[in-house]
């Protein structure tokens, strides 16, 4: 090769020692979460206090470093929380269907599908907590960057996460440790519990670092 590109520093380590110049180029947020991070900025949410709290996740849901069977756990224990799972089954195996089909099935549960544009950016505008949760063991980054961070950060909510090297020290993010991913039902309790109390655990920092990383 006569460049290597990558968006983190761990992973360029990996590749073999060469003469060839070596740069990181990190994940970017698109120009449609952009717009919604600044609007964001200009017109905080206000939050209806009575409402029940919204989890959101936006993916694919048959993705294979999808930590499912905890994933299942979350929502099952947390019966006065909305789930709303935001992006399509795309792919995957008979499992991964069969656990949407079975995840649909749940009271506090909405599968909206996959939805684009302008039609994303509105069904995530009453979300108060995003979730990002993988197997590690799964995961071909090995949790060393992820751009969903990113997107998470610029809708303002709060973000817990599987952990992800890249973004352990944006400001507020409930982050499960590598060693004790089972800590991820801890962390979205307190996550929720700020959201409850209507604690700011920094969410305005969280939209500009998005912006700080668009394109």
């Amino acid at each position: 090769a006569d460049l290597i590109l990558g968006v983190d520093e761990l992973l360029i380590a990996e590749i073999a020692p060469s003469k060839a110049p070596r740069h990181v180029v990190g994940h970017g947020l698109s120009p449609l979460f952009a717009r919604a991070a600044q609007r964001r900025l200009a017109a905080p949410r206000k939050r209806d206090a009575d409402a029940p709290v919204t989890v959101g996740f936006i993916g694919n849901l048959a993705q294979p470093a999808m930590d499912r069977e905890r994933f299942a756990r979350l929502v099952a224990e947390r019966p006065d929380c909305l789930f709303r799972f935001i992006g399509p089954v795309q792919g995957g195996t008979p499992e991964s269907h069969a656990w949407a089909d079975t995840l649909a099935q749940r009271p506090n549960v909405e599968l909206a599908g996959l939805l684009t544009g302008d039609a994303l950016i509105a069904a995530a505008e009453d979300v108060d907590v995003w979730l990002l949760l993988y197997d590690y063991a799964r995961d071909r980054n090995r949790g060393v960057n992820s751009h969903k961070l990113l997107e998470y950060f610029a809708l303002g909510g709060e973000v817990v996460s599987s952990p992800i090297a890249a973004q352990a020290g944006a400001p507020g993010i409930f982050m499960a440790p590598r060693e004790a991913p089972g800590e991820i039902g801890a962390k979205l309790d307190a996550a929720i519990a700020a959201v409850r109390e209507g604690r700011d655990t920094g969410w305005r920092k969280r939209v500009e670092l998005a912006l700080a990383n668009s394109y």
